[in-house]
């Protein structure tokens, strides 16, 4: 269930729903909490108990959160007012008004760093890039990392994805938990306002993820824009890189990330000269004498 406690002051819920909800916006539902331990699991949930109150589109968002989760179980903590913890309820549907098939949900990972990429951009903002198959960096730190996952009933209805990400935004660099990690404020953005922060990425998800059910969940279509695989593959700093995949297995590839699958998969050539999909691992981006 979500929280009950009064909405953060840091974050303002009027002027986001002014501007995010109908008629001004396509979201159906933020929702702003000033403490939770974890917005994807309130989330997920809210989306498996209140399915009617939580439609597609739901954002739950909160400036303190003190037992979220990322990927392979790590923690991820925002100390109060130092960033920014957002969790969607999203269930996508193709214009048939179809469920898109869950093979297609790995997307949505990517077109939130891509969303989240171009949302801190600007003449004021900081330039970001990708990194496979989760994260959003500046100046190769991490800024921002995103999880999914699904929501499911057991009564054979779709799943609802529950989209989580935690944003750092205001933390000084003294502040920031490890070396590769770095904040909005900490890399010179002069937007760190949260409310200004949270609704540039709501409002530019938003606009990701309607073409994307338009287009039935097909990365490849372009219609008459750019298509998703190549929207992200042009912000993302991993292609064209060495790297280091650290494999489910404990087995480690290092080679050259060329390009991404249809399916999401990073796409590395091993020093075997072989083409190798990597559909689930942890990345490591190489300087030039690592990767001999």
């Amino acid at each position: 269930m979500t929280p009950s406690v009064p909405a953060s002051p840091v974050l303002d819920q009027r002027r986001m729903e002014g501007e995010l909800l109908p008629p001004a916006g396509p979201w159906a539902r933020t929702t702003v909490v000033e403490r939770t331990g974890s917005t994807n699991a309130d989330a997920a949930s809210a989306a498996v108990s209140q399915p009617e109150a939580w439609p597609d589109l739901s954002a739950l968002l909160t400036t303190n959160q003190d037992a979220g989760r990322g990927r392979l179980d790590r923690s991820w903590v925002i100390e109060p007012g130092a960033g920014l913890a957002i969790s969607f309820v999203l269930r996508p549907t193709a214009p048939s008004g179809r469920p898109l098939p869950t093979q297609t949900y790995g997307w949505l990972t990517l077109l939130a760093a891509l969303a989240l990429a171009e949302s801190v951009g600007g003449a004021d903002g900081v330039t970001a890039t990708i990194k496979w198959p989760n994260d959003v960096l500046v100046h190769e730190r991490k800024i921002a990392g995103i999880l999914a996952q699904l929501a499911g009933t057991g009564d054979g209805t779709p799943p609802a994805v529950i989209l989580g990400c935690g944003i750092n935004v205001n933390q000084a660099a003294g502040a920031l938990p490890v070396p590769t990690a770095t904040s909005l404020a900490a890399a010179g953005s002069r937007r760190l306002d949260p409310t200004d922060v949270a609704t540039a990425f709501l409002a530019a998800f938003a606009g990701h993820y309607r073409t994307f059910c338009t287009r039935s969940g097909d990365p490849t279509a372009a219609g008459e824009g750019t298509s998703l695989i190549r929207a992200v593959s042009l912000r993302m700093g991993t292609l064209g890189r060495r790297v280091r995949v650290q494999l489910p297995d404990g087995s480690d590839l290092v080679g050259e990330a060329t390009g991404l699958a249809a399916d999401g998969a990073l796409q590395v050539i091993g020093s075997d000269l072989a083409q190798h999909d990597i559909h689930a691992a942890d990345v490591v981006h190489l300087r030039t004498e690592e990767g001999t």
